[in-house]
């Protein structure tokens, strides 16, 4: 109860589109969530999934989210462009274990995404797109096994793709558009789900003839790159592309 009211007060709870039962005395269990009823808590009480989005929260992201133990699902999505959740990632959010899904799309949140995201094993699906995240991307991301769908498209990342994202080798689905990432493309055959990958709109110069080994892969998107050098061998070696974009 003290951390979701702590997420109350630090994204103006008081003016969020639907704050029903919030702070009353009912069980927290009853608050207003997206999640449905039978699957906002666990069996002892403890909350499982929490999803406002699209409900105006704004502000910032409180460090006592970290305290919700048992949480599979965060999420607060956002289409406003008044209304959004500002500020940095908290690290604590770090200690979620059980989470499954974390998904903060289109809110203003700025910074680097924290390396203590690598300890969300159990994370499948991660969509931070369009937000302002910068620097780098953490290599630790590489240590989280379970990921299946990343979305950071449209941020400020810079830098280059980690080789450590060979490791996530149950990911299907790969966003990075829209950022200013560069230097070389080197995915290979550990990514044997990878069925969609979209890097376009960065500044990538080349990519390496290992991603002909990506045999699940059908979408490829890298248009307005900085790709130089002749046509990357590999590509003809992707049995089961059905779209590819390089313009």
């Amino acid at each position: 109860r003290y951390a979701l009211a702590c997420l109350y007060y630090s994204t103006g709870g008081d003016y969020w589109i639907d704050n029903s039962l919030w702070l009353s005395d009912n069980d927290e269990c009853s608050w207003f969530s997206l999640s449905p009823q039978s699957e906002k808590c666990h069996a002892n009480g403890m909350y499982r999934n929490l999803d406002l989005s699209f409900n105006g929260l704004s502000g910032i992201l409180p460090s006592e989210l970290g305290l919700l133990a048992e949480l599979e699902t965060l999420a607060s999505e956002s289409d406003s462009t008044s209304k959004t959740i500002g500020g940095v990632l908290p690290p604590e959010i770090g200690r979620l274990s059980r989470l499954k899904i974390l998904n903060l799309r289109g809110n203003s949140i700025f910074g680097a995404i924290r390396p203590q995201l690598a300890s969300l094993r159990n994370l499948e699906v991660l969509d931070f797109s369009m937000n302002a995240f910068a620097l780098t991307l953490p290599p630790q991301m590489g240590e989280m096994a379970s990921l299946k769908v990343v979305d950071l498209s449209m941020n400020r990342l810079t830098g280059g793709l980690p080789t450590s994202f060979n490791a996530l080798t149950k990911l299907e689905r790969l966003s990075l558009g829209s950022n200013k990432l560069s230097d070389r493309v080197s995915l290979g055959r550990q990514l044997s789900s990878l069925t969609v990958l979209n890097l376009e709109q960065n500044r990538f110069t080349s990519i390496d003839s290992s991603i002909g080994q990506l045999k699940a892969l059908e979408t490829l998107t890298v248009y307005e790159n900085g790709l130089t050098g002749p046509f990357p061998s590999g590509i003809g070696s992707l049995v089961s592309l059905r779209r590819l974009s390089m313009h």
